[in-house]
Order: C-alpha cells, then structure tokens, then sequence
C-alpha cells in the first residue's frame, strides 16, 4: 500500500513543486512527519515522491525511520518529460538530486515519469533504461519504473522492455450515484484530473 507524493498546498493548490533555498517549511515538515507516522502505523510501506518539494518533504518526514518505508521518486521537472533530459548524465543528476533532497543513499525505486501523453520515443526508453541499469550498478537504485497517462504506451513499454519492473498510470475512481455505497456496479473511473 502506497502512500503518494502529493497532497494539497495551503492555497489550495495540487502540488508542491518546489521550496525556496530547499527548506521545507516548519508546517510542511509537521504534516509529512504526522501522515508519515501514521501511515507507517497503519501498515503503508511504500512512499512516492516525484517533486523536488515533495523529495525534501519525504527526506525530512522519514529522517530515522528510513527503513520502515521503500522509497521510490524522481523529480518531475529533471526527467523525461522534458526531452532535453533524456541522455544519461541528465537523468542521472535527476536521481541524485532525489537522493539529496530526501536524504538517503538509494532509491528502491527509480520511477520516472515519461510524458503524459505517451510521445517518448523508444530512443528515449533506451536511454532510461541505460541510465537505470548503470544507477543498478552504482547502488543508487534497487529497482525501475516508467509513469505515463496513456496506456496503450505503457503495453509498448512492458512488451519491449523488460527492464521496467513497474509501471505507474492514473486510475480516479468514483462512485456513479453521490451518497450510495461502493460497489462493482456503482462505480467509475474517471480520465483526466476532475
């Protein structure tokens, strides 16, 4: 059971991107600190960052507990999303500035977060792949995933690649009639950020 990276900023916002001079505010850190701990109370073993806010958030959260949770991130901005990140020096600094924002030595789980829309190229799967399998050997990573909206990509990736261990895509479910109980009928997933 996964606890993800984000969760609402004081206006309202849906995701913390970033923090100036990388402090973590004081409230920030109390929130992650209390929904870390109860998370791991609850039997969550998994937390996901894909912020550098989020990274540093998470870092200060699980300062002395690392063990009691894996740990996957990458950062949003640094991977290959942006096309000009996609060599290996370039998503190799993507995780080690994971790795300093939250303070720790390896990743158990590098994920990175291909476009949305699924317009990486295998070329730049290759690279990922590459950067994954050399980030393996160093002891930075244990394992790699790929994130992406668009599915019928993300088969191409499983049945090409056998290197991605994970996959990660949005699944926002709700139930169809407002106030009535979840069940198979009465349930909807819902594509898109509603």
């Amino acid at each position: 059971i996964s606890l993800g990276g984000h969760w609402r900023r004081r206006d309202g916002g849906r995701v913390w991107s970033f923090f100036a001079k990388d402090e973590v505010p004081e409230d920030v850190a109390r929130n992650r600190i209390e929904v870390v701990s109860h998370a791991i109370d609850a039997g969550m073993n998994y937390v996901e960052a894909i912020t550098a806010a989020e990274c540093l958030a998470y870092g200060v959260a699980l300062k002395g507990r690392r063990e009691k949770m894996y740990v996957g991130a990458d950062d949003h901005r640094l991977g290959p999303r942006e096309f000009e990140n996609i060599t290996v020096p370039g998503l190799t600094k993507n995780v080690e500035e994971c790795l300093r924002r939250l303070q720790t030595d390896y990743l158990d789980i590098w994920r990175v977060q291909a476009r949305m829309d699924g317009t990486n190229t295998d070329d730049h799967v290759k690279v990922m792949v590459e950067t994954a399998v050399k980030l393996r050997q160093a002891g930075k990573i244990r394992h790699f995933g790929i994130s992406s909206h668009n599915r019928d990509w993300l088969k191409h990736v499983i049945e090409t690649y056998p290197e991605v261990e994970m996959v990660v895509f949005p699944v926002t479910a709700r139930t169809k009639r407002a106030g009535t109980p979840v069940t198979r009928d009465n349930v909807e997933e819902i594509l898109g950020w509603d």
